[in-house]
């Protein structure tokens, strides 16, 4: 319910719970991500959101509440991703846990497995089309 007119207790305020993560803020903690990400043990990006406390969904409503952030969490996905290719190159960890999870990481895989998916549901489709076509003549012919 909202306040009555003329209270000056409500002066100013637009509504809602003030905001805590200020764009200062959200700068420090790109710069604390980055510095995690840059780590030789960093290997899963989710475990940096448990470290400090929160959930690894707010990850990506920082990058979507701050251009800085955004750019952040693009270089970290790529630092950790590359690191774990590496590690998986080198046998350090298993190499299908890092196919499996790639798409997290390389954006170009991402688009390139959404292409794939594209192209095999279009042939599906030509397929179901050209079979309907010819049980069409079959049944003509008879």
């Amino acid at each position: 319910m909202p306040a009555s007119k003329g209270n000056k207790n409500t002066l100013g305020n637009t509504g809602g719970r003030p905001e805590t993560w200020t764009e200062k803020r959200i700068n420090k903690e790109a710069d604390s991500f980055l510095k995690w990400a840059n780590q030789d043990d960093s290997i899963i990006l989710r475990k940096y959101a448990a470290i400090n406390g929160y959930a690894p969904q707010w990850l990506t409503y920082l990058a979507d509440k701050s251009v800085r952030f955004s750019e952040t969490l693009k270089i970290a996905k790529t630092l950790v991703g590359c690191r774990r290719e590496e590690l998986a190159l080198k046998g350090d960890i298993d190499t299908g846990i890092v196919k499996a999870t790639l798409a997290t990481y390389d954006e170009e895989h991402r688009a390139m497995l959404k292409e794939m998916k594209r192209a095999e549901k279009d042939s599906q489709q030509l397929e179901a089309f050209l079979a309907g076509q010819k049980s069409q003549k079959e049944l003509s012919q008879q």
